[in-house]
């Protein structure tokens, strides 16, 4: 069974609409997690994922919210 998630990015704090909706990667049973890379936004490892989440009003969520 594989997972997708997704990071809501710049969610509006009233409507709670995202400015843009990035797929961070994919979750398979036995398989290391596979990031998506974003060459045109610079995302391209694992750390650059991590300062984009952790920035105020992104959210993760995944296929089955």
């Amino acid at each position: 069974m594989s997972v997708n998630y997704y990071l809501s990015v710049d969610v509006c704090s009233c409507c709670g609409r995202p400015a843009e909706i990035l797929h961070i990667g994919k979750s398979i049973i036995g398989w290391k997690f596979l990031f998506k890379r974003y060459k045109n936004i610079n995302i391209n490892t694992v750390n650059d994922w991590i300062k984009l989440i952790e920035t105020k009003n992104n959210k993760i969520f995944d296929i089955y919210e």
